[in-house]
């Protein structure tokens, strides 16, 4: 700043205090100068990268093992889909698939066990890349308790969206399955604390937006793909988490990413999730 203005000077540390020394005849200059910064940034943020949170893998294999135990129970355990007779009659398929007008008279608990539901190996496959690869993103943020617990809700409440949208434009009996829609919950989650932490900093428009353009790439070239392709699900999800990545964005850093939290947090999803599919087989 003062080199751009042409103004003499040399920068001095000690005892921890950085210090700006200038010739006599320009100390008035160099003071207005430095008077002049202070006014045009008062107000602005300054950007502070924090440090990754910890324990972003672990989140990512406890996500990896929770959609691998149910891949197996619902093919392989108790009661396999569509196997109402088998040892304890559970079809976990069928109990806890998405289905849109099922979900909208009530039954709150498909939208947390449809994400656990997957149809085949590379359906399940997909999911579990995709989902640690952008969960971790999310708990590196935000922390893994934290982070999956909003991933969780975001996704639930996607389903609940799609359910409603299908409601809406009479195609009551659509079912639905996969982790796909958390997986781009996630992304919007990403989307809406990154476009809310830029908003508090002095940058230009296009850099503001950068972060949603980022997120219409993925979810165009991940997400409306394929015969099979549940594009409304992804884009719900998607919309989903933008909101609760701004929100999280805006909650104090040192507060969220403190242990306690983490740990409560994560233990409100394992909570929600093991509750739903309670509700689910009974």
């Amino acid at each position: 700043m003062l080199k751009a203005r042409g103004i003499a000077h040399r920068l001095d540390h000690g005892r921890g205090v950085w210090m700006i020394s200038v010739p006599a005849e320009w100390a008035e200059a160099a003071t207005a100068e430095l008077l002049a910064y202070e006014v045009e940034n008062e107000g602005w943020v300054k950007e502070i990268i924090p440090d990754p949170a910890p324990g972003a893998g672990t989140g990512a294999l406890a996500f990896a093992l929770v959609l691998v135990a149910v891949f197996l129970l619902e093919f392989h355990g108790v009661g396999g889909v569509g196997s109402p007779g088998s040892p304890g009659g559970l079809a976990w398929g069928p109990a806890g698939e998405v289905r849109a007008q099922a979900l909208i008279d009530g039954e709150w608990w498909r939208a947390l066990t449809g994400l656990t539901l997957h149809t085949g190996i590379p359906h399940l496959v997909s999911n579990l890349v995709f989902g640690a690869l952008f969960g971790v993103l999310v708990a590196l943020a935000h922390g893994p308790g934290v982070g999956w617990l909003v991933i969780l809700v975001a996704g639930g409440s996607g389903n609940v969206l799609a359910a409603s949208l299908a409601v809406a434009s009479d195609d009551p009996m659509k079912r639905a399955v996969g982790a796909s829609t958390a997986v781009f919950a996630a992304i919007g989650i990403l989307v809406g604390s990154e476009f809310r932490r830029r908003g508090n900093l002095r940058q230009g428009r296009f850099m503001r937006i950068v972060p949603v353009l980022a997120g219409l790439v993925f979810l165009a070239e991940l997400g409306v793909g394929g015969e099979r392709t549940d594009v409304v699900a992804h884009v719900t999800g998607f919309a989903a988490g933008i909101p609760f990545g701004a929100l999280l964005a805006a909650l104090p850093l040192g507060s969220l990413r403190h242990p306690t939290t983490q740990t409560i947090c994560a233990l409100v999803a394992l909570a929600l999730l093991t509750g739903a599919w309670w509700r689910a087989l009974l």
